[in-house]
């Protein structure tokens, strides 16, 4: 049994670890390109923004541009038109839901001290 167990950690590890993003021959189309948000309950300097999405070697990656930062999304998941993920900023983790439409999302930022809800349009792509 121990034998076993040796012999397919190695696999498993392999299988967790492309977890974290789509790998498909299909990108997720409707997700790629540009989209702005606003989370009006946040501090001016957070309160508008965009997001972008890239399909490169088979996997999705996100980015938050926010002021004049540039902050890439990590644990990136896409599924049924949602996307899971977190930035760091300053230190701190953010964690992002968000449940897409045609040309539009909807959905929150959970912080330490609590939720806030993001909504956003498709600007490009």
């Amino acid at each position: 049994m121990t034998r076993i167990l040796l012999l397919s950690t190695p696999v498993l590890l392999v299988i967790l670890s492309g977890l974290g993003n789509i790998k498909s021959d299909e990108a997720p189309t409707k997700l790629l390109g540009s989209w702005e948000y606003l989370a009006p309950n946040i501090g001016l300097k957070y309160q508008k923004g965009a997001i972008t999405f890239s399909y490169t070697d088979n996997i999705l990656k996100g980015e938050v541009l926010l002021d004049s930062e540039v902050l890439p999304m990590r644990d990136l998941i896409y599924e049924d038109n949602k996307v899971r993920a977190h930035i760091l900023i300053h230190g701190e983790k953010l964690d992002i839901f968000l449940r897409f439409e045609t040309d539009s999302f909807k959905g929150t930022v959970s912080h330490p001290q609590g939720y806030l809800r993001i909504s956003g349009s498709k600007t490009s792509g």
